[in-house]
């Protein structure tokens, strides 16, 4: 009886029943896009969370910078309620304080009431005591209004408009910090230009293209060569395979590697050895088995021409 072993007769799962039948061009192909792909959704990923810390890092700076500059309002109304100055003497230091402030090299701070009236604005003097309600961005946004109604309705928050920036022509992204002052009806704010902090963004997005495009590169150049050494081996081995079931196992069978394949050839060329040996066994037994044949005719007419001399 033919004994099976148990590992010729366990059945491939699903995934493995569908693998065998794709080619291994398209499972290489497969898995470089998937790495391709992984790599690249990581890197923009990445790139992405590095440009949002970033942007809220500016946005932490400039609300911190804003609660800071408030300490001058408070110290100058302290100055009022204790006699030591006027309001009108007290809201003219504070301004004065305020006006000449300056961090992060040149970012400012500006002051307007709850009606959207400038009370001070640093870089552009010439719009001090205007009514600012009806400036507006290049989107429509009431800017100052925005800033009185935010400190009106929470008191204090965030706001992002466009803005000049000096150097460029067109407005750029700015987010601002207001807060409001209750005793004098002020709102104190600060913004930052986000313009560079996108840029950064552009330029890091486009290093990491070059990069993926790079990785693609040698993973393609990688998959091609494994390609080659996978194909070049399995067709050596299907021609040794061949010539085998054709009864050929006096060839010659290089080993070519110590991977699978080159194990596989290994064990290939183990098995067309003990062929070729076996053969050969088998090829002087059957000489042999001639040669006893041969003595036992001549034998047998020996014994018949005896027979007949005593019979005769």
């Amino acid at each position: 009886a033919v004994k099976v072993s148990a590992d010729a007769i366990v059945r491939p799962s699903r995934v493995h029943a569908v693998l065998n039948h794709i080619s291994i061009r398209l499972k290489l192909i497969g898995v470089i896009v998937f790495s391709a792909v992984s790599l690249a959704t990581l890197a923009v990923f990445l790139t992405w969370r590095g440009y949002l810390v970033e942007y809220d890092g500016r946005k932490v700076a400039v609300r911190q910078n804003v609660e800071t500059a408030g300490a001058i309002l408070a110290w100058a109304h302290a100055q009022e309620t204790s006699g030591a100055l006027t309001r009108e003497q007290a809201q003219q230091a504070a301004l004065a304080t305020l006006k000449g402030a300056r961090y992060s090299g040149s970012e400012y701070f500006w002051v307007n009431d709850l009606d959207a009236r400038i009370v001070m604005h640093p870089i552009k003097p010439e719009l001090d005591g205007k009514d600012g309600s009806a400036m507006r961005d290049t989107k429509g946004n009431a800017i100052f209004r925005l800033f009185a109604d935010k400190a009106r309705t929470e008191g204090e928050g965030y706001v992002t408009y466009l803005w000049p920036k000096p150097g460029l022509e067109e407005p750029v992204e700015k987010v601002s910090y207001v807060k409001g002052f209750k005793p004098w009806g002020w709102v104190l704010g600060s913004g930052v230009y986000m313009d560079d902090v996108q840029a950064a963004f552009v330029r890091h997005l486009g290093m990491v293209g070059v990069v993926l495009l790079a990785l693609l590169g040698a993973l393609l150049l990688g998959g091609y060569f494994v390609y080659e050494s996978i194909t070049r081996g399995l067709a050596k081995a299907a021609r040794v395979a061949k010539a085998i079931a054709q009864g050929d196992v006096s060839q010659e069978i290089l080993l070519i590697g110590s991977d699978e394949i080159g194990d596989l050839i290994a064990e290939m060329k183990t098995m067309s050895d003990q062929l070729n040996e076996t053969m050969t066994q088998v090829c002087e037994s059957a000489g042999s088995l001639a040669q006893a044949s041969e003595e036992i005719a001549s034998v047998s007419q020996d014994l018949s021409g005896r027979t007949e001399r005593a019979a005769a």
